[in-house]
């Protein structure tokens, strides 16, 4: 992903290192500064599917499927206090 900025009339410029590019290459659908011929970005991209296996990947969702969470966010909170 690259920084870009937006003029008021909603031309898409990069920094090159030395200055603002005009850049041309967008995403179909969100306007991102993309690779030539990219079409859509990675963001865009995403889809249901993408959703799902981060979801299942989650580890809070793993120790909130298994009644621990709470247990585990004490923990962490017990250690930050005892923290000098």
């Amino acid at each position: 992903m690259t920084p870009f900025f937006l003029d008021i009339n909603e031309s898409v410029y990069v920094f090159d290192g030395k200055s603002l590019m005009l850049h041309s290459d967008l995403c179909d659908s969100c306007r991102e500064p993309q690779a030539s011929g990219t079409g859509t970005c990675s963001w865009c991209r995403i889809d249901h599917s993408h959703r799902e296996e981060a979801k299942d990947r989650n580890t809070f969702r793993m120790l909130a499927h298994y009644g621990i969470l709470d247990d585990y966010l004490a923990g962490v909170r017990d250690i930050h206090r005892k923290r000098p």
